[in-house]
């Protein structure tokens, strides 16, 4: 037997739920540049808005941003396959590293800054950042987790600790940015993000999720 379900035919065969094969024609590109070109597509349309003041930004002011930032990183060193961290909690600035690794075919992974000191310590080691990206609130775990490791991590603070290299310093206007565009990956499984797990059965472990992947995902379902 068959039955209509969201529009489109779903067989049922000894009680499983077949429905129609997808084909998803994954751009190979990768996903700094499938990222790049949708937030050109869309760069007069809000891309976020902030729920506790009502500030708005559009997805060209956002990706102008994205862009002076992975030029920085760049000219810092930072090249494809880098890991880059977040440990940030949710505002409006913490999705902009996020995007401009991804822009320079870095791997971009986030941190929750409310994790134990045990269990940073233990994924940084894991992940080995180059770079990472964190608001002032978790500058103490973060450090603390690299005071005994081998790990060489350049601190960027997204606010106005003085020791470290500066988030704003980042965003700063850069020659290059209005001819910017994202290099093809040479490999389109090659990792773009990294999560970590719960740890319910053990230590928290590095997941990856490949550029493919995750354009499938999207792409799949649009």
């Amino acid at each position: 037997m068959s039955t209509s379900l969201s529009n489109f035919e779903v067989k049922r065969v000894n009680n499983i739920l077949y429905g129609p094969e997808v084909t998803v024609n994954v751009d190979r590109r990768g996903l700094g540049v499938y990222l790049f070109e949708k937030f050109v597509e869309h760069a007069e349309d809000t891309f976020q808005i902030d729920a506790a003041t009502g500030d708005e930004e559009t997805y060209g002011f956002v990706n102008k941003k994205c862009v002076r930032l992975a030029l920085e990183m760049k000219n810092r060193g930072i090249q494809k396959d880098d890991v880059v961290l977040v440990c940030s909690s949710n505002n409006m600035d913490s999705v902009v590293p996020i995007l401009g690794t991804l822009y320079i075919n870095g791997i971009s992974v986030t941190l929750d800054p409310t994790i134990s000191l045990r269990d940073t310590t233990h994924l940084l080691k894991l992940i080995r950042p180059k770079m990472a990206f964190v608001e002032e609130a978790s500058i103490e775990l973060i450090e603390s987790a690299l005071k005994d490791s081998p790990i060489e991590t350049e601190i960027v603070v997204m606010g106005n600790r003085g020791r470290y290299s500066n988030y704003a310093e980042f965003l700063q206007p850069k020659a290059e940015e209005d001819t910017f565009v994202p290099k093809n990956v040479d490999d389109i499984k090659r990792t773009g993000i990294m999560f970590f797990s719960s740890g319910t059965t053990g230590l928290p472990k590095a997941i990856e999720i490949s550029h493919y992947g995750i354009i499938y995902m999207v792409d799949s379902i649009l």
